[in-house]
């Protein structure tokens, strides 16, 4: 809510300013109508007073006038900021469930996010295009986890068979010299390939955040 609240204050703010330039704007106002509708008044019934008299009535009724355009100016602008925080509440609750939600959400987890259904049309737009957003992400997050671990099984079996074999030709008495150090550098070779391999797995299982327990480890103290 903190957001909808800077956003409703600063609103407020700019509200409060303009209708206290419009009132201060009105006394000058009121002053010149009620003066000119006295003294429309007094003509009209021949009433004649001092001016001290007519300066003190003036200033009376315009004191009344103003004091009772600021007590409702100050029961408009509460009535407006109880109204406004009421609908902004309603307003903008679909969309903080929405921020909830996908702060919550996993990407390991593999789990669909269900977004509440809304009767604003902005944000049930919203809701749907990051519905599919991260659908997306979820079949992309799938398939590279697939990935790797097809590409554990699929491509070590094959390069344990190769090694093994070369191991058997190693093995072999009736290889010659040259013979033996070409299979010793492919399987060499091979070897270095495995581990890369390997390597790549792990890192792919780390940027996937595969691994579910984790450590706290003292580097310092393993160094």
């Amino acid at each position: 809510m903190g957001g909808m609240n800077k956003l409703l204050n600063k609103s407020l703010k700019r509200f409060t300013a303009y209708a206290g330039i419009v009132l201060a704007c009105s006394i000058p106002v009121y002053y010149f109508a009620i003066s000119e509708l006295w003294q429309y008044e007094l003509d009209e019934h021949n009433i004649v007073l001092t001016p001290e008299a007519g300066r003190e009535d003036t200033f009376l009724i315009i004191g009344a006038i103003t004091l009772l355009t600021v007590f409702f100016f100050a029961l408009l602008l509460g009535g407006f900021v109880w109204l406004n925080r009421k609908i902004s509440r309603g307003l903008w609750q679909p969309f903080y469930n929405t921020l909830k939600k996908i702060k919550e959400f996993d990407l390991s987890s593999l789990k669909q996010v269900e977004f509440d259904t809304s009767k604003i049309i902005e944000f049930e737009e919203l809701n749907n295009s990051i519905g599919k957003l991260l659908d997306r992400n979820v079949a992309v997050f799938r398939q590279q986890k697939e990935f790797t671990e097809n590409a554990s099984h699929e491509l070590q079996t094959p390069l344990a068979i190769v090694q093994s074999k070369l191991d058997l030709l190693l093995q072999d008495e009736g290889i010659s010299s040259g013979q033996s150090q070409i299979i010793e550098q492919a399987n060499n070779a091979l070897s270095r390939v495995s581990r890369i391999n390997k390597n790549l797995l792990l890192l792919a299982k780390i940027e996937n955040q595969q691994f579910l327990e984790k450590q706290l480890i003292d580097v310092a103290k393993a160094l």
